[in-house]
């Protein structure tokens, strides 16, 4: 029995996944998108089955603690969903051999092409087939910062083994509209938004709070400061927010 026939998938994730084997057909990456609450890790633990159950290792790239364990607790929590062994190489733990490796972005990123270095160890256990980036709009295609050279590396250990990334996210966009296009193409190969999902019944609609907060004089000049200086006021406002007790 497949793996997709042992687990529950709803109509979209089925979908997803056909069109990120699809592209991969044609390319080597793919990038889906589901709203938040879609499903997001359970589509793609199901992508990390079947290659599993095809022999292939799966690293799983994360840039914060609960983001690297939250899909190893689901891959062994749902039934008919782990084919193989699962581990987490992040602080002190350093499960290079585990047929899904949940690996934290810092961790693996550091100097990822030296010699005895974590990629190196994870890569040595059996180059990854499918590489899982979650988040993926972290992960600027310009060739700056460290995700930039963590995903050069990961290409450049690969060598001649054929390798797929899957890009994860909920939002494809950076607010600092550095690219994404060359790290995944110019279209996600699948979208399922918060409007698909609402329409459909699986996600609630948002309610919205608006409330007029009066500012101190302190809180308006560190704004008014903030702006002038072409900082971001996101700091700013959290505080006013916070103080006001509005969240």
């Amino acid at each position: 029995m497949s793996v997709q026939a042992r687990v529950q998938l709803r109509h979209y994730q089925t979908a997803a996944i056909d069109a990120v084997r699809s592209r991969y057909r044609t390319e080597d990456r793919a990038l889906m998108v589901l709203a938040t609450g879609a499903g997001k890790t359970f589509t793609a633990l199901t992508m990390a089955a079947l290659t599993i159950s095809r022999g292939g290792r799966v690293l799983w790239l994360a840039h914060r603690k609960e983001l690297v364990e939250q899909p190893l607790r689901a891959w062994e929590g749902v039934p008919g969903l782990a084919t193989g062994v699962g581990g987490v190489v992040k602080g002190g733990q350093r499960d290079y051999g585990a047929d899904l490796v949940c690996a934290s972005v810092q961790t693996v990123g550091r100097a990822p092409l030296a010699e005895g270095s974590t990629l190196r160890q994870v890569y040595a256990a059996g180059v990854p087939r499918l590489v899982v980036v979650d988040e993926a709009h972290h992960y600027a295609d310009d060739g700056r910062g460290q995700f930039a050279a963590l995903l050069q590396a990961c290409a450049e250990l690969a060598g001649e083994t054929p390798q797929h990334w899957l890009g994860l996210t909920a939002t494809p966009e950076r607010t600092d509209r550095r690219g994404l296009t060359g790290l995944w193409g110019t279209e996600p190969a699948y979208v399922y938004g918060y409007q698909d999902a609402i329409s459909e019944g699986y996600l609630v609609p948002p309610r919205v709070v608006r409330e007029r907060l009066e500012l101190s004089e302190d809180a308006a000049d560190a704004l008014a400061l903030a702006r002038k200086a072409g900082d971001d006021e996101s700091a700013e406002v959290a505080r006013v927010l916070l103080d006001a007790d509005v969240v």
